[in-house]
C-alpha cells in the first residue's frame, strides 16, 4: 500500500529553506502542504549500508536515531519539549503553528539556548492522528553543526553532543567508518574542503549524514527519522 507524508513548511524570516523536494506554491499565509509519495517498489543500490559493512550503528534500526546533550539522550519519538530538562527551548515564532497528521514542519524547528542562541535544529513531527501545535510535536530529526568545525558555535559546541557510536564534533573520518561503516554516497564540496558521507537505511525517511571538515573533523551530524512508530 502506498504512504503518504506530508510535509507542513513554515516560512520564517531568518530561515532560508533550500533543496525542496516538491516546488511549493505561492500561498497568502505562507504555509503549504506538500505530499511525498513513498515509491510503491524499492530497489537496492551502494548507498544502503549492509549487514557486512556495519559496525556499531545500523541505519535500519531505530535505536540508533538519538543525540545526547549534556549527557541526557533525546531519540526519534520523544517529545521536543523534553529539552527544556537541559535547559533548551523551542522557537517561541512556531511553537502555536498547527501541524497537520502524519506530517513534519521545515523551518520551525530551531532550538535555543537560555541566552536565546540558536544551538541546533531538530525536524518537529506528528505521528498522531489528529491535528497539533508545535509545542507538542515529537523529535523526527536533527542537525547540528556547520561546514567545518572551526565555524561551529560555542555554544553549540559547550552541549557536548554526540550521536551513536560516540561520534561527536571533532571525531575523524575513521572513527566515523568504525561507526557507520563505508557508503558509496558521499559529496565532497571542492571549494571548502568538506565531505558529507549520507548513510541510508531500508526505508525513505530515514538515515544519517555526517559531514567532515577539510581538517578530517566531524562539523556537523545530521539524521532523520519519521519512521520510528511504523
Amino acid at each position: 500500500m502506498k504512504k503518504i507524508l506530508s510535509i507542513l513548511v513554515v516560512f520564517v524570516s531568518v530561515f532560508a529553506l533550500t533543496g525542496c523536494v516538491n516546488p511549493l506554491k505561492k500561498v497568502s499565509n505562507g504555509v503549504e502542504n506538500v505530499p511525498i509519495t513513498e515509491p510503491q517498489e524499492k530497489t537496492t543500490n551502494s548507498n544502503t549500508i549492509s549487514a557486512t559493512t556495519k559496525k556499531h550503528a545500523d541505519v535500519n534500526l531505530d535505536e540508533d536515531y538519538f543525540f545526547m546533550v549534556k549527557g541526557k539522550k533525546y531519540k526519534a519519538g520523544d517529545k521536543v519539549s523534553n529539552l527544556a530538562s537541559v535547559n533548551l527551548k523551542q522557537d517561541s515564532k512556531v511553537v502555536d503553528q498547527k501541524i497537520n497528521k502524519n506530517t513534519y514542519l521545515i523551518g520551525g524547528g530551531n532550538i535555543y539556548n537560555s541566552d536565546d542562541k540558536r544551538v541546533f535544529t531538530v525536524t518537529p513531527f506528528n505521528s498522531s492522528s489528529e491535528e497539533i501545535t508545535a509545542k507538542y510535536a515529537e523529535i523526527g530529526g536533527f542537525e547540528a553543526g556547520s561546514y567545518s568545525y572551526d565555524s561551529i558555535a560555542k555554544e553549540t559546541l559547550d552541549l557536548d553532543i554526540s550521536v551513536v557510536g560516540g561520534i561527536t564534533f571533532g571525531s575523524t573520518y575513521e572513527e566515523v567508518s568504525s561507526v557507520f561503516g563505508t557508503t558509496d554516497n558521499t559529496y565532497y564540496a571542492e571549494s571548502l574542503g568538506y565531505t558529507v558521507y549520507t548513510y541510508k537505511s531500508d526505508k525513505i525517511y530515514r538515515s544519517y549524514e555526517i559531514t567532515v571538515d577539510k581538517n578530517n573533523k566531524v562539523s556537523k551530524i545530521k539524521w532523520q527519522n519519521l519512521e520510528y512508530n511504523r
